[in-house]
């Protein structure tokens, strides 16, 4: 009897310890990875204290010591690769690269491919993201590509491609930059990996540096929107914000650039981020400058440098040059040469492909240009048109054409000048042409869309019909099986009403088909008419423009001061008038021009020409109202004779004051234009109906030509006053004062 007990109980002894001796390896190698998870955590950890590295380091060497006794090759391999970083961390660079040289070793020599990956992204950490150490990083990146790729890691193959994106537009090579980004989006998707707000980001920066602020905006949205869906609070969302401030400050929308700039330095602020937070505070700086704010933007960078003195390559170039763009603008030329002498020493010392010489180039050229120092300009010009056909950025380098005409201008070069003005229209009209043909295809999906909506709607239009008709014809079979023989009576009738019917519908049909291909012909010639006006309006712009030069030439052969001033005068106000078709071809509205707009535009550009922005302020008050052509040429040529004299006469002595436009309903279609000064006035015996000037002239007759009056008269200065009827008026909207 003790037999039949003894045998199972020795049986379960031996499987008690069988298993016992095998679990025991299980549970150290659990252990091992465990304490690497843990030393990974202490190694991420934010801060990068003392204490955290040495603690991932102990934790580390714990688990090389349990894989080492336990001949475990996969703890064994990876721990080399986390010490090699914990190395890094702490500053110990040799023993660091040391290691790293064996863990490679073993990952080649056991084919560990996914480690070896890891090994490469590893050694790219010891090279920096300039010159030859840039090419070291890439280098790097692209031999762990394809073995991330052979093990399947979808994910590592995303951020992979993301950092490799990164990398060419630090190279300033955007195309490649923009394609390696497209495919880590596609493989993201593949992954299932959703944090994909960082490749959105690089791709509306990529986009934003080529010029194409549609596509910019629209990826830089979508950082935002990922970013703030998923709840990034990492630094990242600094940048992302900071990159849409960018976007909308190249777009003029300071306000909307100034607010996403909050938000970035809120973030950089709560990470304690001192280089993202210089370069932000640089940005809002710049948008203070750019709206004139000169005190405050410069107060801002006074205490940024004294706070945080810039050591990064990049705030080192970017203080400097908002600097720089603000005395310029404040005509302070001794301020403005300190900063332009740092801006040369960068330009001739970074690498020539280098991101920032675009802008170091920009600031070149224009001190050079204000400054009179012509004949210097024309290497920086060539520079900059080189860099900008290898960007492909055209808006760039329209306006670096732009330049060099003025250039060539001043030294009397007219033929190369007309040549640079003619690839400046160009290139202008390019970007004019590429946003409307974006335009005309986001209306073409739209209407395909639409069309497609409403066969679906006929379709089920039809099946309803149908529907109808087969109940129709069941009752109609039941009525004949129930009395066959009185229906027999009206079947022929029946018939033959239905065979008039069917008649009917078909005529129907073809007339419906008729008129629908009439609709087609009428709107084909609309759009054909619509595409012809603004090609005269076009014409005619470019036509003026030319003569605008041709003068502009011509006064280069003249002497006589009469006959210069006469040519100014003929200048100015054939802008005046270009200024309205250039509108017109513009904009969707082929009738009638926004005069906010155009006196906007009209009084920026008087400014331009007799350079009076620091000396002679214009307060613009005018309620949006649209002209048609007839009524907004002769009132623009009365704002070019009045601004015109207001500059001349007013402020004698280069004295400073204020000129106000102001454009009022009174009532109904009457309207008010007035253009007043705080200048010198009209002389004490001064009689309008004595006068022999041109400008009084052309204000008096182009004012009975708007069926209006003209008055003239001293009121702390001088005051014209036009009232006249806009019988013309297509719209009104609320009432605007806008100070400029």
């Amino acid at each position: 009897m003790s037999n039949i007990f003894l045998k199972p109980l020795l049986f379960a002894a031996v499987v008690l310890m069988h298993v016992c001796v095998h679990a025991q390896p299980i549970a150290d190698t659990n252990r091992v990875k465990q304490l690497q998870t843990n030393s990974r955590y202490y190694l991420m950890k934010e801060g990068e204290l003392k204490r955290d590295l040495d603690s991932a380091l102990l934790l580390n060497e714990e688990a090389l010591r349990i894989s080492a006794a336990l001949q475990y090759r996969e703890g064994t391999a990876k721990g080399l690769l986390l010490e090699t970083q914990i190395y890094r961390e702490q500053g110990e660079w040799k023993k660091a690269a040391d290691q790293l040289k064996e863990a490679l070793a073993l990952y080649t020599t056991y084919d560990l491919k996914h480690l070896l990956a890891e090994g490469y992204i590893e050694s790219a950490q010891y090279h920096h993201n300039e010159g030859s150490d840039l090419d070291q990083r890439i280098f790097y990146y692209k031999k762990a590509l394809p073995l991330f790729k052979e093990t399947g890691d979808l994910k590592q193959v995303a951020i992979t491609l993301q950092v490799l994106g990164d990398f060419y537009h630090i190279k300033g090579d955007l195309g490649t930059s923009l394609n390696y980004l497209g495919e880590a989006l596609v493989y993201s998707k593949a992954a299932g990996y959703k944090d994909v707000q960082g490749i959105y980001d690089l791709m509306g920066n990529g986009y934003q540096v080529k010029g194409d602020f549609n596509q910019a905006l629209k990826y830089g949205l979508l950082a935002v929107k990922t970013g703030e869906t998923l709840k990034d609070s990492s630094i990242q969302m600094g940048t992302i914000y900071n990159h849409m401030g960018l976007i909308y400050y190249n777009l003029r929308e300071y306000q909307s650039a100034r607010d996403y700039w909050s938000k970035a330095l809120a973030v950089s602020i709560a990470h304690k981020d001192t280089a993202s937070y210089q370069i932000i505070t640089g940005n809002i700086a710049s948008g203070l400058f750019r709206i004139k704010k000169y005190k405050e933007a410069l107060s801002l960078l006074d205490n940024m440098v004294k706070t945080y003195p810039p050591t990064s390559l990049e705030i080192r170039i970017t203080v400097p040059y908002i600097y720089f763009n603000i005395y310029m603008d404040m005509k302070n030329y001794n301020k403005a040469n300190i900063y332009y002498k740092e801006i040369v020493k960068f330009h001739n010392e970074l690498d020539a492909n280098s991101i920032a010489q675009h802008q170091l180039c920009q600031s070149i050229i224009r001190y050079l240009i204000e400054t009179k120092q012509y004949k210097e300009t024309y290497k920086y010009l060539e520079e900059l048109d080189n860099t900008c056909k290898a960007l492909g950025d055209n808006l760039a380098r329209s306006r670096n054409q732009l330049d060099w005409f003025r250039v060539d201008s001043a030294l009397g070069n007219y033929i190369s000048a007309i040549q640079h003005q003619q690839l400046y229209k160009s290139l202008s009209d390019s970007i004019f042409n590429i946003e409307k043909s974006k335009q005309f295809s986001s209306l073409q999906l739209q209407f395909e869309t639409e069309k497609k909506d409403k066969d679906i709607q006929l379709l089920t239009q039809q099946s309803k019909l149908q529907h109808n008709s087969l109940q129709k014809e069941r009752t109609i079979r039941n009525v004949i099986i129930a009395g066959v023989i009185l229906l027999s009576l009206f079947s022929g009738l029946i018939y033959m009403s239905y065979r008039s019917k069917k008649r009917s519908n078909m005529k129907l049909e073809l007339q419906q088909k008729e008129i629908n291909h009439q609709n087609e012909l009428l709107k084909k010639l609309l759009g054909e008419k619509e595409w012809l006006l603004k090609e005269i309006h076009h014409r005619v712009k470019n036509n003026l423009q030319i003569v605008i030069s041709l003068l502009n030439t011509q006064s280069a052969y003249l002497d006589n001061e009469d006959a210069l001033t006469a040519i100014r005068n003929s200048q100015y106000r054939m802008h005046a008038m270009s200024l309205i078709h250039q509108k017109l071809y513009q904009s969707d509205n082929l009738a009638c021009i926004e005069m906010s707009w155009y006196i906007r535009e009209l009084v920026s550009y008087m400014q331009e020409c007799f350079h009076t922005l620091s000396r002679i302020v214009f307060t613009l008050q005018i309620e949006p109202v649209e002209m048609d052509v007839a009524r907004a040429v002769p009132l623009g040529l009365i704002l070019n004779e009045a601004i015109s004299n207001a500059i001349k006469y007013a402020f004698p002595g280069n004295s400073t004051g204020e000129v106000i436009i102001s454009l009022k309903k009174l009532h109904g279609t009457t309207y008010q234009l007035n253009i007043s000064d705080n200048g010198v006035g009209l002389p004490a015996d001064f009689q309008l109906e004595n006068t022999h000037s041109l400008g009084m002239s052309l204000m008096r007759g182009l004012s009975e030509q708007l069926d209006g009056t003209f008055n003239i008269k001293n009121d702390n200065g001088l005051k014209i006053e036009i009232v006249f009827n806009n019988h013309q008026l297509v719209y009104e909207r609320k009432n605007t004062d806008r100070r400029r």
